[in-house]
This record gives structure tokens, C-alpha cells and sequence, in this order.
């Protein structure tokens, strides 16, 4: 396997896991109970810290991607 294909499965994989991950928080929240008002802030959090993390591991691989060419 070349270079290009291994990231490219390693975003793939890390997307995978990054859903399941969001899926498993959110459903954990809406299990708390409560009301919306009281969940929306704690599924709000969890969803732009969770997808950050996406975007910052997604950000490294391109950069060493590109670096490595």
C-alpha cells in the first residue's frame, strides 16, 4: 500500500469512530433526563468538541500528507 492510501483509510477510520463516539454521547444525554433546554447545552458541547477533534486529526494527516510528497 502507498502512502496516500493508508491516510485516506486512517480518516476513514477515525470518521467511523468519531460518529459512533458522537451517537453514544448523545444518546447517553438524552438518557439523563430533563428537559431540551437542560440536554442542548450538554449536546451542543459534546458535538463541537467531538467534531473539532475530527477536524484537527483530519488537518494533521493533510499536513503530513502534503509534507510527505
Amino acid at each position: 500500500m502507498d502512502r496516500e492510501t493508508i491516510i485516506i483509510w486512517i480518516k476513514r477510520v477515525l470518521a467511523v469512530i468519531t460518529i459512533a463516539m458522537w451517537l453514544f454521547v448523545i444518546v447517553n444525554i438524552s438518557q439523563i433526563g430533563g428537559d431540551f433546554n437542560q440536554q442542548m447545552m450538554y449536546c451542543m458541547a459534546s458535538t463541537m468538541a467531538i467534531f473539532g477533534l475530527l477536524t484537527g486529526a483530519f488537518k494533521l494527516l493533510e499536513r503530513f500528507e502534503v509534507s510527505n510528497s
